[in-house]
């Protein structure tokens, strides 16, 4: 008996059994917790897919105007997500209800603004239901169930310690920029009828004192600078010229636009008349003087009463102008009142004083190459604005020529096409027609050089921050003449009138994103 007792101790067969069986219930449980560890991350990955799904689609549709919180709710709404391993798979419900505070679920809520800093929650003074205002949408879903199984194998018997609430908050928001565009801002003037089209404007640029601060004076008609979209820090400083001259432009912010602080003048100079084939020191970048890249080509007709001194297509950056006799030369009239100084910055349309003698230089006293266009002139058959008819000379190959008969008997000594410009390629490339053809406020303004669009800032507005507003128009402005010399002087330019919706379409770029999670 004894024998047999140290025989079964000493008697190992089947002892491998145990350790496999304790294997096999560790690596059991293993498995198990990283089928929940798999469930629970595909569940929250889904939660937050959807979330964000939502929360972009209604962001999307924050673009200021009076009914896009209504439209962002119902972009929401309409947004289709699903989770698969929660404790019942299906759809994740979009919420619609809103927020209280920054506790609930399955509701959402609007944002004027956000903290700079991630970890600061959001406050109450940044939660706003003003469809104008509001910037980000915040959406929070109603947790989704899940069960672990992990927990009932190690033995929990208690629902709550066995169940978790998978939720998903997503914030986003829209920062929309407007593209294609000098980084030109105007103040609004007081009178709504000012910007009316063909009235003239007598602009002056901010000055140069870098004050854009609650001190700043803004006045109706004032022109300023906007800071590129992606040149924050240092507001396009470097590139003021070739953002105004460019065929390009540049992109600014849609919603919080800035002023830059204080213009370099003859910055603004160089680009403005670059696009009258007037060619200044400045008019140079990193790819040579601009007088020879297709980016920077001049109008088409660039009458002005000037002409270049010396060889227009000798030296290098430069090709400065000077004015010829008015006997034998004219550049488009300036409004009565403007040209009188009896109104001083906003004009009314009728610059007949100088018509005449426009007439009489460039087209030897006829007007008959303005006939067939007449019957779709904005202001009658006997009424062209300015813009209209710089492009009949266009249209109709009526640009003024050296040695025309004037109406007096002289001849005309201006070349009204460009002198200096070097890319021949990029002159010959056929242009719009704006007759018969463009509807008088389409995008495709902007393809003629002495045409832009320029956003319009109420700063006489109570609180106007020029270090964030939102503009209150974009209009599109005909440049009448040269920026002359001083550099201090001033700018004059026609209204076309605001950019209609398709205009601004072709302008706006959504630049929507997720912000907070």
């Amino acid at each position: 008996m004894g024998r047999r007792l140290i025989d079964l101790l000493r008697d190992e067969r089947g002892t491998a059994l145990i350790y496999v069986t304790v294997l096999l219930t560790v690596l059991g449980g293993v498995g198990v917790l990283a089928m929940d560890v798999g469930r629970l991350s595909t569940t929250h990955t889904q939660a937050q897919n959807a979330a964000d799904a939502a929360a972009l689609a209604g962001a999307q549709e924050l673009d200021g105007r009076t009914d896009a919180i209504s439209r962002a709710t119902a972009a929401v709404a309409a947004v289709l997500n699903r989770q698969d391993f929660g404790d019942t798979p299906g759809t994740i419900a979009a919420p619609t209800a809103t927020c209280a505070d920054g506790t609930g679920t399955n509701c959402l809520r609007f944002l004027r603004s956000l903290p700079a800093n991630d970890d600061t929650a959001i406050s109450p003074s940044d939660v706003t239901t003003d469809p104008t205002e509001a910037r980000f949408i915040e959406v929070r879903l109603a947790p989704v169930g899940f069960t672990a199984m992990f927990a009932a194998v190690a033995g929990a018997t208690e629902a709550a310690d066995r169940t978790n609430q998978v939720g998903a908050t997503a914030v986003a928001g829209n920062d929309p920029l407007i593209c294609g565009i000098p980084p030109l801002v105007m103040c609004k003037p007081s009178d709504p009828t000012a910007l009316d089209p063909g009235n003239m404007i007598k602009s002056f640029m901010q000055p140069s004192s870098g004050s854009t601060g609650s001190t700043a004076s803004y006045i109706g008609g004032q022109f300023g600078l906007l800071c590129p979209a992606d040149d924050a820090t240092n507001c396009g400083a470097q590139a003021v010229g070739q953002n105004i001259a460019s065929v390009t432009g540049t992109c600014v912010r849609g919603s919080d636009m800035a002023m830059k602080a204080g213009v370099n003048l003859q910055q603004v100079r160089a680009g403005l008349n670059a696009r009258f084939d007037w060619w200044l020191p400045q008019a140079s970048d990193g790819n040579g003087p601009w007088r020879e890249q297709a980016a920077y080509v001049p109008a088409r007709n660039v009458t002005q009463a000037t002409e270049p001194k010396g060889n227009p297509l000798g030296g290098g950056t430069k090709c400065d102008r000077q004015d010829l006799d008015p006997a034998e030369a004219a550049a488009l009239p300036q409004d009565n009142c403007i040209a009188d100084g009896t109104c001083e910055r906003f004009g009314d349309g009728n610059f007949s004083s100088g018509w005449s003698d426009y007439v009489n230089i460039n087209h030897g006293g006829s007007e008959s190459f303005l006939d067939p266009y007449r019957g779709q002139f904005r202001n009658g058959t006997s009424s062209p604005t300015r813009f209209e008819v710089y492009r009949a000379e266009i249209e109709n190959t009526a640009i003024v020529q050296p040695g025309q008969t004037t109406a007096g008997g002289g001849t005309t000594t201006e070349d009204g096409a460009p002198q200096c410009f070097k890319d021949t390629t990029a002159l010959s490339t056929p242009d719009y027609t704006y007759f018969d053809g463009a509807p008088k406020n389409d995008l495709r303004l902007l393809r003629d050089r002495r045409v832009l669009p320029v956003v319009v800032a109420d700063c006489g507005a109570a609180g106007f921050d020029p270090k964030s507003f939102t503009p209150d128009d974009i209009i599109f402005v005909f440049l009448t003449e040269p920026m002359g010399d001083p550099a201090g002087s001033t700018i004059h330019v026609e209204s076309l009138g605001p950019a209609d919706g398709n205009a601004i379409k072709q302008m706006h770029r959504d630049v929507v994103q997720i912000y907070r999670r």
